[in-house]
C-alpha cells in the first residue's frame, strides 16, 4: 500500500498535465473524472513496463488513484482561480444570512 501511495504522489501531477492538454481537445468537460482515471491508470502501467514489469497490477491500482487525486487536485486548483462572486446555496435555510453578511462585508471595506 505504501509504495501505491508513493507512485500515486509523483504520477498525479503529470495526470494533471495530461488531462490539461486532452482538454484543450474537448468540448464536454463531463467525463474529465474518467479521462483522469484511465489517464493515471495507462501512466502507471507504463512505468511499471519500464521499469518494474512484475508489478504491473501494484502500479496500475497507483495510476487510478492518482488519476483520483489529479481528479481532486484540478477541481481544487480551478475552484480557487475561479472563485465565484456569490457563495454556493447549500439548502439549508440561511442563504439570506448569508447574503447579509457578505454584502455587510463588502460595505464594511469600502
Amino acid at each position: 500500500m505504501q509504495q501505491i501511495l508513493i507512485t500515486a504522489t509523483f504520477l498525479a501531477p503529470l495526470i494533471v498535465g495530461l488531462t490539461a492538454l486532452i482538454k484543450t481537445q474537448l468540448n464536454d468537460f463531463r467525463f474529465l473524472p474518467v479521462i483522469n482515471v484511465i489517464a493515471g491508470i495507462l501512466l502507471g502501467i507504463f512505468y511499471a513496463m519500464s521499469f518494474i514489469q512484475e508489478d504491473i497490477v501494484l502500479y496500475a491500482w497507483a495510476g487510478f488513484v492518482a488519476g483520483l487525486a489529479a481528479g481532486g487536485l484540478f477541481d481544487l486548483g480551478s475552484s480557487v482561480i475561479h472563485s465565484e462572486q456569490n457563495p454556493p446555496d447549500y439548502d439549508d435555510g440561511q442563504e439570506f444570512t448569508e447574503g447579509m453578511q457578505y454584502h455587510t462585508d463588502l460595505k464594511d471595506e469600502e
